[in-house]
């Protein structure tokens, strides 16, 4: 796969990573805004979120948003590690 890092800290994949799995929900048709943005993963993995940003290099503040099932991830480097937040839309 090859990867290509925005200026600002931004991921884009460019290889088979934003292929749908079994556990994610289709919310929106793949011409959405959402996915057109370079960050936007759709349904991958936490591991694989934190292999993305770990083969980035994980400075702090490199970040990506992938599906969690209903709900959005937000997975983030701070301090050479990787943190996951929750966004469950009301």
């Amino acid at each position: 796969m090859v990867m290509e890092k925005h200026a600002i800290g931004q991921l884009k994949a460019v290889g088979s990573l934003k292929t749908a799995k079994e556990n994610c929900y289709v919310t929106q048709p793949p011409t959405t805004l959402l996915e057109s943005l370079s960050f936007y993963y759709g349904c991958i993995s936490r591991e694989d979120a934190e292999w993305i940003l770990y083969d980035e290099g994980c400075s702090d503040g490199l970040y990506l948003l992938r599906d969690s099932g209903p709900d959005m991830v937000l997975s983030l480097c701070h301090h050479n590690g990787c943190v996951c937040f929750l966004y469950m839309p009301s």
